[in-house]
């Protein structure tokens, strides 16, 4: 009878492919206010007007109070929802429907359900609590 012996096995460490680390993504900065700002004053009164109804229609915003001076939007919990450019974006329309060319204002934020004060928008941009 003939007796084999298992192969050896090889001396070689097992070779893994070299990984590389991957390369930072480079994600474009967010407009900032200004720009969200130029872009809403670009439109009409009434497509702002359009805008800012729609908004409330769905469910962004529960109320905008714009007869007392200072403009106050009551945010709804899908606000928090949308990417920073969409608030951006919605906020300077109100803030452009309020007020055509003054700058130096602002547009206080509310919450819908407790009525407490969250945040402002102006033209240096979005605060929130």
């Amino acid at each position: 009878a003939c007796s084999r012996e298992p192969a050896p096995e090889s001396a070689a460490p097992s070779q893994t492919p070299a990984v590389r680390p991957a390369a930072p993504v480079r994600r474009p900065s967010p407009p900032s206010a200004a720009e969200a700002l130029s872009a809403a004053r670009k439109k009409t009164p009434e497509q702002q007007r359009e805008l800012i109804q729609n908004l409330i229609l769905d469910g962004i915003f529960s109320n905008i109070e714009l007869q007392e001076g200072i403009p106050r939007v009551y945010l709804r919990p899908a606000f928090r929802l949308l990417t920073p450019e969409e608030q951006l974006s919605f906020l300077a329309h109100v803030y452009a429907f309020a007020f055509r060319e003054q700058p130096g204002n602002r547009v206080l934020l509310f919450d819908a359900g407790s009525r407490n004060p969250i945040g402002e928008f102006t033209e240096a941009g979005l605060t929130m609590n």
